[in-house]
């Protein structure tokens, strides 16, 4: 577990010289992806929370960063001891919805993927047997970024992407 950025110069190394469509069966954080820009590709991952995040840069872009700006402005602007509470605010709004149910693309729950895998421990995205987000707060130190450039970028990328919920055996 864990991103493929570091190793980006000798995966690169590995790849053909071209081909048609790119296809990334473990997208994670997808640096290989967004290194090569391909014009054709397929993601796919078996986390719904990592194709919903992804999905709703690509189709719900404006408004994906207008609910990170709210979040990250608030989180940005606060004390530990606060930063702490909006930490807990947002697992624990995470956690209602998913028990609610909700269908891929939900913005809100792309919102809150983002503002704990910066506000939480180490970038880390953890649930439980239950399913349950279970991320501990981080050291309340780094801010939750919200930049629209970034985001528009990646939505260009996105846009034009197959993005699915699919575990690589199938």
């Amino acid at each position: 577990v864990g991103g493929k950025r570091k190793y980006l110069p000798q995966i690169k190394s590995l790849l053909p010289d071209s081909y048609g469509t790119y296809h990334e069966v473990f997208a994670g954080g997808a640096a290989l992806y967004f290194d090569l820009e391909p014009r054709l590709a397929m993601l796919s991952d078996a986390s719904m929370h990592n194709v919903n995040f992804f999905k709703a840069v690509g189709v719900a872009c404006a408004d994906l960063i207008d609910q990170v700006g709210v979040v990250a402005g608030s989180y940005n602007q606060a004390g530990k001891g606060e930063r702490r509470r909006q930490f807990e605010g947002l697992r624990t709004s995470y956690n209602e919805r998913n028990a609610a149910g909700w269908q891929i693309i939900h913005v809100g729950q792309a919102t809150g993927f983002y503002g704990v895998l910066y506000a939480g421990y180490n970038g880390l995205w953890r649930l439980n047997r239950k399913g349950e987000l279970n991320t501990p707060f981080g050291d309340g130190v780094g801010e939750i970024p919200c930049d629209a450039a970034a985001f528009w970028q990646a939505h260009k990328l996105l846009s034009r992407t197959v993005i699915r919920r699919l575990d690589f055996a199938k």
